[in-house]
Protein backbone atom coordinates (compact mmCIF):
# COMPACT_ATOMS: atom_id res chain seq x y z
CA UNK A 1 0.00 0.00 0.00
CA UNK A 2 0.88 3.35 -0.54
CA UNK A 3 -1.20 6.04 0.01
CA UNK A 4 -4.11 3.77 -0.15
CA UNK A 5 -3.24 2.68 -3.39
CA UNK A 6 -2.11 -0.88 -3.35
CA UNK A 7 1.25 -1.68 -5.48
CA UNK A 8 2.07 -4.98 -7.07
CA UNK A 9 5.96 -6.24 -7.12
CA UNK A 10 7.68 -8.64 -8.68
CA UNK A 11 11.37 -9.60 -8.74
CA UNK A 12 11.00 -7.57 -12.35
CA UNK A 13 10.02 -4.20 -9.75
CA UNK A 14 6.66 -2.44 -9.71
CA UNK A 15 4.04 -4.42 -12.01
CA UNK A 16 0.84 -2.56 -11.10
CA UNK A 17 -0.41 0.36 -9.20
CA UNK A 18 -4.04 0.62 -9.43
CA UNK A 19 -7.06 2.45 -8.18
CA UNK A 20 -7.05 3.81 -4.58
CA UNK A 21 -8.22 1.51 -1.57
CA UNK A 22 -10.86 3.21 0.83
CA UNK A 23 -9.20 3.20 5.01
CA UNK A 24 -11.58 1.01 7.13
CA UNK A 25 -13.13 -1.12 4.48
CA UNK A 26 -12.69 -4.38 3.38
CA UNK A 27 -11.54 -5.14 -0.12
CA UNK A 28 -11.09 -8.26 -1.99
CA UNK A 29 -7.95 -8.23 -3.97
CA UNK A 30 -6.55 -10.71 -6.60
CA UNK A 31 -3.47 -10.80 -8.71
CA UNK A 32 -3.38 -13.45 -11.29
CA UNK A 33 0.18 -14.23 -13.21
CA UNK A 34 -0.88 -15.90 -16.42
CA UNK A 35 2.01 -17.78 -18.39
CA UNK A 36 -0.14 -18.22 -21.57
CA UNK A 37 -1.22 -15.09 -21.96
CA UNK A 38 2.05 -13.49 -20.53
CA UNK A 39 0.21 -11.19 -18.31
CA UNK A 40 -0.15 -10.00 -14.69
CA UNK A 41 -3.97 -8.50 -13.99
CA UNK A 42 -4.61 -7.10 -10.38
CA UNK A 43 -8.20 -7.48 -9.31
CA UNK A 44 -9.97 -5.32 -7.04
CA UNK A 45 -14.05 -6.04 -5.53
CA UNK A 46 -14.06 -8.26 -8.59
CA UNK A 47 -13.33 -5.45 -11.19
CA UNK A 48 -9.92 -5.75 -13.40
CA UNK A 49 -8.24 -2.76 -11.60
CA UNK A 50 -4.87 -2.66 -14.27
CA UNK A 51 -2.91 -5.02 -15.75
CA UNK A 52 0.54 -5.55 -17.90
CA UNK A 53 2.76 -7.89 -19.95
CA UNK A 54 4.79 -9.62 -18.04
CA UNK A 55 7.40 -12.78 -18.65
CA UNK A 56 6.34 -14.89 -15.25
CA UNK A 57 9.58 -15.08 -12.97
CA UNK A 58 11.53 -18.94 -12.66
CA UNK A 59 13.60 -20.09 -9.80
CA UNK A 60 14.67 -16.93 -7.75
CA UNK A 61 15.94 -15.97 -4.93
CA UNK A 62 12.99 -13.95 -4.06
CA UNK A 63 10.65 -16.32 -1.65
CA UNK A 64 6.69 -15.31 -1.90
CA UNK A 65 5.54 -12.88 0.02
CA UNK A 66 1.78 -11.63 1.16
CA UNK A 67 2.33 -8.16 3.16
CA UNK A 68 6.02 -7.39 2.09
CA UNK A 69 8.95 -6.53 3.97
CA UNK A 70 12.28 -8.42 2.92
CA UNK A 71 11.32 -7.82 -0.60
CA UNK A 72 13.59 -4.66 -1.37
CA UNK A 73 14.46 -4.11 1.67
CA UNK A 74 16.65 -5.75 4.13
CA UNK A 75 14.61 -8.12 6.26
CA UNK A 76 13.82 -6.12 10.00
CA UNK A 77 13.93 -2.41 8.32
CA UNK A 78 10.85 -0.42 8.31
CA UNK A 79 8.84 -0.35 5.23
CA UNK A 80 7.38 -2.46 2.20
CA UNK A 81 4.82 -3.36 4.85
CA UNK A 82 1.26 -3.85 4.36
CA UNK A 83 -0.25 -1.46 7.36
CA UNK A 84 -3.84 -3.69 7.72
CA UNK A 85 -5.22 -6.90 8.17
CA UNK A 86 -5.59 -10.03 6.03
CA UNK A 87 -8.51 -11.53 6.72
CA UNK A 88 -8.45 -14.72 4.00
CA UNK A 89 -6.01 -15.90 1.93
CA UNK A 90 -6.37 -18.14 -1.20
CA UNK A 91 -3.18 -19.91 -3.40
CA UNK A 92 -4.50 -21.63 -6.75
CA UNK A 93 -3.04 -23.86 -8.89
CA UNK A 94 -4.39 -22.45 -11.82
CA UNK A 95 -5.05 -19.25 -13.21
CA UNK A 96 -8.57 -17.50 -12.26
CA UNK A 97 -10.33 -15.61 -14.91
CA UNK A 98 -11.94 -13.07 -14.48
CA UNK A 99 -15.90 -14.36 -13.91
CA UNK A 100 -14.34 -16.12 -11.05
CA UNK A 101 -12.57 -13.46 -9.39
CA UNK A 102 -16.13 -11.42 -9.56
CA UNK A 103 -18.28 -14.47 -8.54
CA UNK A 104 -15.55 -14.86 -5.46
CA UNK A 105 -16.49 -11.31 -4.63
CA UNK A 106 -20.32 -11.34 -4.96
CA UNK A 107 -19.95 -14.60 -2.63
CA UNK A 108 -17.99 -13.01 -0.38
CA UNK A 109 -20.47 -10.37 0.43
CA UNK A 110 -23.58 -12.77 -0.01
CA UNK A 111 -24.74 -11.30 -2.95
CA UNK A 112 -24.58 -15.02 -5.05
CA UNK A 113 -26.02 -17.39 -3.99
CA UNK A 114 -25.40 -20.85 -3.71
CA UNK A 115 -26.78 -23.74 -5.23
CA UNK A 116 -26.74 -26.91 -3.20
CA UNK A 117 -28.38 -30.40 -5.11
CA UNK A 118 -29.17 -33.13 -3.34
CA UNK A 119 -30.06 -36.17 -5.17
CA UNK A 120 -30.88 -39.39 -2.86
CA UNK A 121 -29.05 -43.02 -3.62
CA UNK A 122 -30.54 -45.34 -1.33
CA UNK A 123 -29.47 -44.76 2.40
CA UNK A 124 -27.66 -41.75 0.79
CA UNK A 125 -27.64 -38.45 -0.24
CA UNK A 126 -25.38 -36.90 -3.12
CA UNK A 127 -24.52 -33.52 -2.50
CA UNK A 128 -22.94 -30.89 -4.97
CA UNK A 129 -22.24 -27.21 -4.99
CA UNK A 130 -20.27 -24.89 -7.54
CA UNK A 131 -16.20 -25.22 -7.09
CA UNK A 132 -16.63 -21.43 -6.72
CA UNK A 133 -17.69 -21.69 -3.42
CA UNK A 134 -14.45 -23.25 -1.90
CA UNK A 135 -14.64 -20.98 1.25
CA UNK A 136 -18.15 -22.85 2.32
CA UNK A 137 -18.91 -25.22 4.43
CA UNK A 138 -21.47 -27.91 4.44
CA UNK A 139 -23.88 -28.69 7.09
CA UNK A 140 -26.60 -31.44 8.27
CA UNK A 141 -29.39 -31.03 10.94
CA UNK A 142 -32.26 -34.08 11.69
CA UNK A 143 -34.82 -31.03 12.03
CA UNK A 144 -35.64 -27.56 12.14
CA UNK A 145 -36.28 -24.57 13.07
CA UNK A 146 -33.09 -22.93 13.74
CA UNK A 147 -32.79 -23.65 17.47
CA UNK A 148 -31.67 -27.41 16.45
CA UNK A 149 -27.70 -27.88 16.19
CA UNK A 150 -26.25 -27.81 12.70
CA UNK A 151 -22.87 -30.38 12.48
CA UNK A 152 -20.50 -30.52 9.60
CA UNK A 153 -20.98 -33.33 7.47
CA UNK A 154 -18.35 -35.52 7.20
CA UNK A 155 -16.15 -36.60 4.76
CA UNK A 156 -13.71 -34.59 2.25
CA UNK A 157 -15.80 -33.00 -0.45
CA UNK A 158 -14.50 -34.59 -4.48
CA UNK A 159 -13.92 -32.05 -7.16
CA UNK A 160 -15.11 -33.14 -10.30
CA UNK A 161 -16.27 -31.06 -13.41
CA UNK A 162 -16.53 -27.65 -11.43
CA UNK A 163 -18.64 -29.12 -8.48
CA UNK A 164 -17.67 -30.65 -5.01
CA UNK A 165 -19.68 -33.44 -4.30
CA UNK A 166 -19.93 -35.52 -1.12
CA UNK A 167 -21.91 -38.48 -0.17
CA UNK A 168 -23.49 -38.85 3.08
CA UNK A 169 -25.75 -41.41 4.58
CA UNK A 170 -29.34 -40.32 5.91
CA UNK A 171 -30.20 -41.46 9.39
CA UNK A 172 -33.81 -41.04 10.40
CA UNK A 173 -37.07 -39.87 7.97
CA UNK A 174 -35.08 -36.46 7.13
CA UNK A 175 -31.93 -34.49 6.79
CA UNK A 176 -31.80 -30.52 5.93
CA UNK A 177 -28.56 -29.57 4.85
CA UNK A 178 -27.04 -26.07 4.23
CA UNK A 179 -23.80 -24.68 2.70
CA UNK A 180 -22.69 -21.80 5.12
CA UNK A 181 -19.88 -19.21 4.58
CA UNK A 182 -18.31 -18.94 7.91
Amino acid sequence: MNNNTLEVWTDGGLDITPNSIPNGEWAQVAVVGESSSGSLRLHTNGVLAGSRAHSLPGPNAFPFNIGGGGIFDAIGENGNYFNGQIDELAVFDKALSGEDIDRLYLIAKGELPISLSVTRQGSQVVLSWPATAVIFRLQSANALPAGNTWTTVPGTPVLSGGLYRITSSVSGAQMYYRLINP
